[in-house]
């Protein structure tokens, strides 16, 4: 079974990288975290217009700290502050004031409507392959 894991969790990071060209690996595990944080709340909201907004405002997207993005991943403190402030500089996540990171809002773009289908048919398969 947790070859399985292995496999999906392989699947997705090929993905996200083959959108996101030139990013190192870790950068990409953080861009995973960040973005699960900042679509939960819109994915377990009951509000289906959230899910089909195009910009939901911050006020209803998630965020997550830069420990906790350590935490989650088991990434150094010192390298998430890196590859966070990396990402900012690429445009590819945003910090507030408070320090919140959220995921840049994209969801109009082509290209990640498709690796995001993509990536539903992979825990789909993986899904029919556990049951």
């Amino acid at each position: 079974m947790p070859e399985l894991a292995e496999d999906l969790l392989f699947d997705v990071l090929q993905e996200v990288r083959s959108f996101y060209r030139g990013l190192e690996i870790e950068e990409i595990v953080i861009l995973v975290c960040v973005a699960e944080a900042t679509m939960r709340p819109l994915v377990v909201s009951e509000n289906e217009s959230l899910l089909r907004s195009e910009f939901p405002a911050d006020d209803v997207r998630g965020s997550i700290s830069r420990r906790l993005i350590a935490e989650r991943t088991g990434l150094p403190r010192e390298t998430v502050r890196r590859k966070v402030r990396r990402l900012v500089d690429r445009a590819l996540l945003d910090v507030d004031e408070e320090g919140h990171v959220r995921s840049i809002q994209i969801l109009s773009n082509s290209g990640l409507a498709q690796n995001l289908e993509n990536v539903r048919r992979f825990v789909g398969r993986y899904f029919k392959r556990v049951s």
